[in-house]
């Protein structure tokens, strides 16, 4: 299976994760960066709003893999804008996992938002990971994600 791990970070978590899954399944990984980083107050306004942030300008086409797994932070119920710019501009296979990383709120809002952007698109989201992320140390995040890769590789 040719699988490609694409994240977001604002602080860090999603590296380790993103790394940790993409080891574990022989990935690629592709960082999706913002010009700048925003403050706080901008990141919430962007995400309960559903604004989009810009995004550096990184590869888009990812139909020639089997698989892509997104990591991003929920932010305020949604996965973060810089993650919703790229599921809307993305070529992306028919199957899709997500693996969020929370404070410890609820991601089934996250989810849902995410089936809304791909809503006419022929692809299936073939797993969803939660990562809590609150006061969590390095090696309980590779844990987590060994955990999820380890659900990827073998179903």
């Amino acid at each position: 299976m040719k699988a490609a791990v694409v994240y977001y970070t604002r602080f860090g978590h999603n590296t380790v994760i993103a790394r940790t899954i993409a080891e574990k399944l022989g990935a690629e990984q592709f960082r999706i960066e913002t010009p700048g980083d925003p403050i706080f107050p901008v990141m919430g306004f962007c995400s309960w709003f559903n604004v989009r942030m810009k995004v550096k300008s990184m590869k888009t086409d990812f139909s020639n893999y089997d698989l892509v797994v997104l990591c991003l932070p929920i932010w305020a119920w949604k996965p973060a804008p810089p993650g919703r710019t790229f599921l809307n501009e993305a070529k992306l296979p028919r199957k899709l996992a997500l693996s969020f990383s929370t404070g410890g709120g609820p991601i089934q809002r996250a989810e849902e938002k995410t089936r809304e952007l791909l809503q006419g698109r022929d692809i299936e989201i073939v797993a969803v990971g939660e990562i809590n992320t609150d006061k969590a140390d390095e090696e309980y995040l590779k844990t987590e994600a060994k955990a999820f890769a380890e659900r990827l590789a073998s179903g």
